[in-house]
């Protein structure tokens, strides 16, 4: 589903599956270390650096040493990846609406709570 979505929004020749989360988390933590990216996209170190990578390639984050800690490496989106922001945001409101579509009012209200709850437990695990 996420293959045709990102041909149907024309943006598979830039992004690929897993990109989409590690962009959003850079939105919220714009120039976030390597460490910190991979605790909030619950990505093990070694995957991530490989998207980064290939991400870095394309032209949609950059790169620059931590100020502080010379051996840290600080990561931040760049305007072209602003810019296909909006873009990414709305598929995956679609994707979102797809996915729910069938479940009912009630049904969906304790979903998203208990998601919501999931996604907190998991917040909490990454930080001890």
């Amino acid at each position: 589903m996420l293959n045709q979505q990102l041909n149907k929004s024309r943006l598979n020749d830039l992004l690929q599956p897993g990109m989409g989360p590690i962009l959003f988390a850079l939105e919220e933590n714009e120039g976030c270390s390597v460490k910190t990216l991979a605790e909030r996209t619950q990505r093990s170190t070694p995957t991530l650096s490989n998207t980064l990578k290939r991400m870095k390639a394309k032209g949609l984050i950059q790169t620059k040493s931590d100020k502080e800690d010379k051996r840290a490496v600080c990561i931040s989106i760049t305007a072209k990846s602003k810019k296909l922001l909006p873009r990414l945001h709305a598929m995956h409101e679609n994707m979102l609406n797809i996915a729910l579509s069938k479940v009912k009012t009630k049904k969906f209200k304790l979903l998203k709570e208990q998601l919501g709850q999931m996604s907190e437990a998991m917040r909490e695990s990454a930080q001890s």
